[in-house]
């Protein structure tokens, strides 16, 4: 059995125990493990397209931005409408493990349909081997140095300031780095323009998510007053 195989019998194991989950009305534990079996196919799908991080750490960055920006976005080889069932499965898994609230019965079934889509189009694909990329088209994937990624980050940073400052040419900003491929821009002027920011960048910052593996964050606050 291969790694990628291993990895897909854990997904069918994780959707076994959500659809048990849900049958015996354990609605938090069937979102938990419906978002582990997305997960994990997922990661077999990555395997199998020869795409992989440092290290082996899978995490659930990586897998989500690489899964809908590389697989699906990019390279289209599985359904764009996959494409937000990680991100929306993660949310829920949220919820059901770190949140007061509980996951209703209408969700935790809704978060196992969307896995078990998910996990039946990652197995389908890797039997056909339609997920592996042809070598002379792409060749094989190198995982960047935290120096070039900062890098690339820097660059699409200055982008995003770009865009921002042509429609309010009066903001100032701010950077916070929580690490190498994780960033809040910090725009000051009020949360009552973050709607227009966003609007002017037209879902940049989505692009930049899931094709750079890179999470830039905007927030705004308000300038401070001059003493």
């Amino acid at each position: 059995m291969t790694e990628a195989e291993r990895y897909l019998a854990k997904a069918r194991e994780s959707l076994a125990s959500a659809r048990a989950d849900a049958r015996a009305r354990r609605y938090n534990s069937a979102a938990n493990r419906a978002y582990y079996a997305a997960f994990q196919a997922a990661v077999a799908a990555l395997i199998v397209a020869g795409i992989r991080p440092a290290n082996d750490d899978w995490g659930h960055r990586f897998v989500m931005s690489q899964f809908s920006g590389k697989l699906i976005r990019r390279r289209k080889l599985l359904s764009a409408a996959l494409r937000p069932t990680l991100g929306a499965l993660f949310d829920r898994r949220v919820t059901a493990d770190y949140s007061p609230e509980s996951v209703s019965a209408g969700d935790a079934g809704a978060a196992v349909k969307r896995a078990d889509q998910l996990v039946v189009a990652v197995s389908a694909a890797a039997g056909r081997k339609s997920v592996r990329e042809a070598e002379p088209a792409y060749g094989s994937e190198r995982v960047k140095t935290d120096r070039e990624v900062k890098a690339k980050a820097k660059k699409l940073i200055e982008e995003v300031k770009q865009t921002i400052l042509q429609a309010y040419p009066d903001r100032e900003f701010k950077v916070v780095e929580f690490g190498p491929k994780d960033y809040r821009l910090i725009v000051r002027g009020g949360r009552g323009d973050l709607e227009g920011i966003h609007k002017a960048l037209d879902g940049r910052t989505t692009d930049i998510l899931v094709d750079h593996d890179i999470w830039i964050v905007i927030l705004a606050e308000r300038k401070r007053r001059a003493a």
